[in-house]
């Protein structure tokens, strides 16, 4: 049963049975996921077993190309003043913004991955609530206080939140052509701008 979970057609099923997975089998199952690969000269697929071999073997091929959002805005040569026009935009995603960025992002790696036979990239979005509400309260045993009269925490989470990238690039090359990095602003642009007249 273990090692056909994936022959169900409910992924309630297949989730259930991961469930019943420990760490040992989980990593028997990606192994044999990683040698089924192995010899593939397909390009998707000889992306897959260097993520493997990245968890596997500690090899290191992908690397963020920025840690923070001023190595992010420094990547994409932002102004100061374009530096200002997206302050506290990223952060909290909402729906609609998220479906458009992913399907940006997944056409930016599509579309340079086939025209370099040697890159090879990969994104991730960053999009959190802030987890604690307004009206989180904390007791003293006799009263319930709000959590904004007794800590800064709601506060600093915000800060942090608000200052975060939108998203990370992770690529096999050590930085990124001109042309890339204008398709990324582009995306940037297009997703997040408050305002389009800083770009005339």
């Amino acid at each position: 049963m273990l090692w056909s979970f994936l022959d169900s057609s409910s992924n309630q099923k297949r989730l259930d049975t991961i469930s019943l997975l420990d760490g040992n089998w989980l990593i028997s199952l990606f192994k044999k996921e990683y040698f089924a690969l192995r010899y593939s000269k397909v390009k998707e697929t000889q992306k897959m077993l260097m993520i493997f071999e990245e968890a596997f073997f500690g090899k290191k091929y992908f690397h963020s190309l920025w840690k923070n959002l001023n190595d992010f805005y420094d990547v994409l040569g932002f102004s100061m003043t374009q530096k200002y026009q997206f302050r506290e935009s990223f952060g909290y995603i909402c729906n609609s913004k998220l479906t458009i960025l992913k399907s940006s992002l997944q056409n930016f790696v599509t579309f340079y991955e086939k025209r370099d036979r040697n890159l090879f990239l990969s994104y991730q979005i960053v999009s959190f609530n802030l987890g604690i509400s307004k009206d989180f309260s904390l007791s003293n045993g006799k009263n319930l206080i709000p959590i904004d009269e007794v800590s800064t925490l709601r506060k600093r989470l915000k800060k942090s939140m608000l200052n975060t990238v939108p998203f990370f690039i992770y690529c096999n090359k050590e930085e990124l052509t001109e042309q890339m990095i204008e398709s990324l602003r582009e995306i940037l642009i297009s997703v997040f701008e408050k305002n389009v007249e800083w770009r005339s």
